[in-house]
């Protein structure tokens, strides 16, 4: 198949002339529309979605990208909603091997809210685009419905890492207090804190340093070997 790059500025061009109403009837995968990630993420901002957990984009004056990981066969609930029921529009892309993404599902939700199912054919990167609207957040929640296989490539937010798991891009595999090493047990995957408080309960990391409090350590991607100060 000859491959069309299709720009993020083309792609929704064409969404928001087709109006209102749903899934926007005409525009398939085997229309040709194609772009590359790399295409997609240009004068964006990246995102990354995570199955199970309500991942919250914040939108704006930019356009965002979120991207997510499955395997073939895997079925996904999606659902987006924006908090105060103003309208969303996004786009469904899915990542095939050599880097290509093809235009799957745009969606025109005048409600705030829109419900679709994935079946994915292939191992590979799906992503979410979202075009330049008002400030705010719109709340992606994707659930594992079926799949042979499971859904995701690595493990997911809340799932157990022991050795030889991996956790998806962004998250760490957090051992319990007093467990260092790969092998010393299994943790769970969760992202990292993106701030702390500053009041001081220090721990000793497993890399032998004190750090202000346990959520400091995290956010250093260090998990903790110790309450208290090391050497103390």
């Amino acid at each position: 198949m000859n491959r069309i790059t299709f720009s993020l500025t083309s792609a929704l061009a064409v969404v928001w002339a087709s109006g209102c109403g749903g899934k926007i009837d005409g525009i398939q995968a085997s229309d040709g529309m194609s772009s590359t990630l790399t295409q997609l993420e240009q004068g964006a901002t990246v995102q990354r979605a995570y199955l199970g957990v309500d991942d919250h984009v914040t939108v704006g004056a930019t356009p965002v990208v979120t991207p997510f990981e499955l395997v073939g066969g895997a079925q996904i609930e999606l659902e987006v909603v924006t908090p105060d029921s103003s309208p969303v529009r996004f786009e469904l892309w899915q990542g095939h091997v050599g880097g290509s993404v093809t235009l799957v599902m745009p969606v025109d939700a005048p409600s705030g809210f829109a419900l679709e199912n994935i079946d994915a054919t292939e191992d590979g990167t799906w992503i979410l685009t979202f075009p330049t609207l008002p400030p705010g957040q719109v709340i992606v929640h994707m659930d594992c419905v079926g799949g042979q296989h499971g859904c995701a490539r690595a493990r997911q937010p809340g799932e157990s890492c022991p050795a030889g798991w991996s956790c998806d891009e962004g998250l760490t595999c957090q051992l319990p207090v007093g467990v260092c090493g790969p092998l010393a047990g299994s943790g769970t995957c969760a992202a990292p804190p993106t701030s702390c408080i500053t009041d001081a309960a220090p721990v000793c990391g497993c890399d032998g340093s004190t750090y202000a409090t346990a959520c400091s350590a995290r956010l250093a991607g260090v998990n903790i070997l110790q309450n208290g100060a090391c050497g103390g």
